[in-house]
């Protein structure tokens, strides 16, 4: 029988009973915690062999609690996996973004559930990723007597950006690659300070840190990236099991892996004959690589060369030594590849094969020139044979793409992605609707038999039946709110209503007037402090932004005389920015982002009631506008809102 530790932290009642029910008769020992605050300490307190985080729960989400958890030396060695009902691929990427080890999902039947659990910790125990099938890391240990250390980084570099990034780029995306060699990085950094992602800017994305290159032996180096390497391809395995391609993914990845570990074990020789240069005269600062410009072309030019076997230029016509600015000695002799930008080169060496293989190949190229300009483009290649029919070199035409067509090529781009975030928010409005009108039926009818049990039946059902049908009805009511919350959101980008020149003054005592129970009932104080200016807007959006930030400042105060002022904090040629400020319980710095998403909760809602969306209005809103929307506060100190609205708006 299990004897192991495992903290379940769920705000939810049912789902933390029902998991502590299967793991207490697996003979597991569980303690629960519902509130996310409380669990930090339970955790140092308890020190649990598994613990086991729900995602979505207020005060903190799963994701900042496991943040938390990873942050603090007590409890970052402890395996907290992420207990939610999402089963989507961007949720464990966020997952693996906050340090989580791994998933599990609440639709799990419970002997999945129970064997997913004996999983974790027995891998867990013998250290997931320390062997990986098809993969042998220790080969790359001769490398560590080579003695140029820059020689020996660079070789790593080439190697892993070539089989490991490319092809996790294919099979995973760019994104989701960077965050996984991110996390890796962060992982190694841990024991290897000197491995470390400087600037995910830079081209190739840097692994260690150049300043400290030379004061670090080629063992520590090759130590840190065969540790790189098994936390990249732990967190990839954790990763593609949530995804039904996942084994042929994972096939992929670990195929270039070995790849990359044949490539530099090839190499060993060579580095190994290199000498160590000398130690540098004097420490200088890196210094910042310039975004190349494009060399200016005016009209399509037609540049050829021919290649040998070996991807030496044998031949280059005169626009390809104009518009590269080498002169035609300098060409000849030179790798192809050297004339080539670094994002190109995968490109280049796939074109290359096909040609070799298929007799011939077209793709679209990044030419670098002597000065350092980038050239576009479109190279189409031929094989030529010799007598006997064997392939000798490649016929290369290259046809020149010029200035003014990239441009208009660019401009095209800006109107498809403008013309695709259009057709996205038309998507969203008009499923906002049609949520409205098929989801308001069937849950109108829910409420109103409830309310026909309630009226008629009431009498014959004991207490615990008219208990579910108050919990019902609460259910029901809340969800009522939170579609209407869903096709106000979506209707406010969609507004047919004229921008207008707009009195503040006049419309806050609109709004005062329209709040006037509310601001009765708690005994607001609101105050406009000064003048306010006439502003071009959409009186009726305005007025439902300053109706939610007041609403809020009042909502979550806890004074007996709740204050609310609104002031023009700032005016300038471009426009204004107001405030909001109250003196109200405050918020959290790490919350004043999260603060605006869609249905983002701090608190409980018996204890702060709504559905978390007025915020993510107001900043649809100002945007909407041209503004922009955040926020000032901290705990116990009140909290003060700002917008910004330009001067200047176009009449609709």
């Amino acid at each position: 029988m299990a004897s192991e530790k495992i903290l379940i932290i769920d705000d939810s009642p049912i789902d933390a009973r029902f998991a502590s029910k299967l793991l207490t008769e697996a003979g597991y020992q569980t303690t629960i915690v519902h509130d996310s605050l409380e669990a930090l300490g339970t955790a140092k307190e308890l020190r649990p062999d598994l613990i086991l985080l729900d995602v979505t729960m207020p005060k903190m989400d799963g994701y900042q609690v496991c943040r938390q958890l990873k942050a603090d030396p007590q409890t970052r060695n402890i395996p907290t996996v992420l207990y939610t009902i999402r089963d989507q691929f961007i949720d464990c990427l966020r997952g693996i973004e906050a340090g989580a080890d791994d998933f599990i999902i609440k639709s799990l039947s419970g002997e999945d559930f129970l064997n997913r659990v004996k999983r974790i910790l027995s891998e867990w125990e013998i250290g997931l990723g320390q062997s990986v099938e098809g993969v042998d890391l220790e080969l790359l240990r001769p490398l560590q007597e080579v003695e140029d250390r820059q020689a020996l980084v660079n070789a790593l570099y080439s190697a892993f950006n070539k089989h490991v990034r490319e092809t996790m780029n294919v099979f995973l995306g760019s994104h989701v690659t960077s965050v996984l060699v991110d996390r890796a990085i962060e992982k190694t950094a841990t024991e290897h300070p000197f491995f470390r992602h400087l600037d995910s800017s830079q081209l190739m994305g840097m692994l260690l840190d150049p300043r400290m290159i030379e004061e670090t032996s080629t063992g520590e180096i090759i130590e840190a990236f065969i540790r790189f390497n098994r936390e990249l391809l732990q967190l990839v395995t954790k990763l593609t099991r949530t995804r039904p391609s996942g084994p042929k993914e994972a096939r992929g990845i670990v195929k270039g892996v070995s790849d990359m570990v044949r490539e530099l074990g090839a190499q060993y020789e060579d580095l190994k004959a290199r000498a160590a240069p000398p130690p540098p005269t004097e420490e200088a600062p890196p210094t910042p690589v310039a975004e190349p410009a494009p060399v200016a072309i005016s009209e399509p030019m037609n540049a050829d060369c021919t290649i040998d076997g070996q991807g030496h230029l044998i031949y280059a016509n005169d626009d390809l030594v104009r518009v590269l600015g080498y002169s035609k000695e300098e060409l000849l002799g030179r790798r192809i590849s050297e004339l080539v930008d670094e994002q190109s080169k995968p490109m280049l060496d796939r074109v290359l094969d096909q040609v070799r293989d298929e007799g011939s190949g077209a793709t679209k190229l990044i030419l670098r020139s002597k000065s350092g300009g980038i050239v576009h483009a479109e190279a189409r290649m031929t094989a030529l044979y010799d007598a006997q029919g064997q392939f000798a070199m490649t016929r290369c035409n290259l046809m020149i793409i010029p200035t003014t067509q990239l441009l208009q090529e660019r401009d095209r781009e800006v109107e498809r992605l403008k013309h695709a975030l259009q057709e996205m928010s038309e998507e969203f409005a008009n499923l906002a609707s049609t949520i409205s009108h098929d989801l308001r039926q069937p849950l109108h009818a829910i409420l109103v038999l409830c309310q026909f049990l309630r009226d008629e039946y009431i009498h014959q059902l004991d207490e615990q039946a008219q208990g579910y049908i108050r919990s019902i009805e609460q259910a029901g009511t809340k969800m009522k709110k939170m579609i209407e919350d869903i096709v106000r959101y979506a209707r406010i980008t969609r507004t047919t209503n004229a921008y207008e020149q707009v009195p503040l003054d006049e419309l806050l005592r609109q709004v005062e007037d329209e709040l006037g129970e509310m601001i009765q009932q708690r005994n607001v104080h609101l105050q406009v402090v000064g003048e306010l200016p006439t502003v071009t807007c959409d009186r009726e959006r305005i007025k439902e932004l300053f109706k939610e930030l007041i609403t809020n400042a009042v909502k979550f105060n806890d004074q007996a005389e709740p204050r609310v002022e609104i002031a023009l904090a700032k005016a300038d040629p471009e426009g204004y920015t107001f405030s909001v400020k109250d003196n109200g319980i405050g918020i959290e710095d790490t919350e004043h982002e999260n603060i605006f998403r869609l249905f983002y909760r701090l608190h409980k809602p018996e204890e702060y009631g709504g559905t978390g969306a007025g915020l993510a209005i107001c900043r649809r809103i100002v945007e909407a506008h041209g503004g922009k929307i955040w926020v000032r506060s901290r705990p116990g100190e009140g909290t003060t809102v700002l917008f910004s609205l330009p001067r200047e708006l176009p009449t609709a």
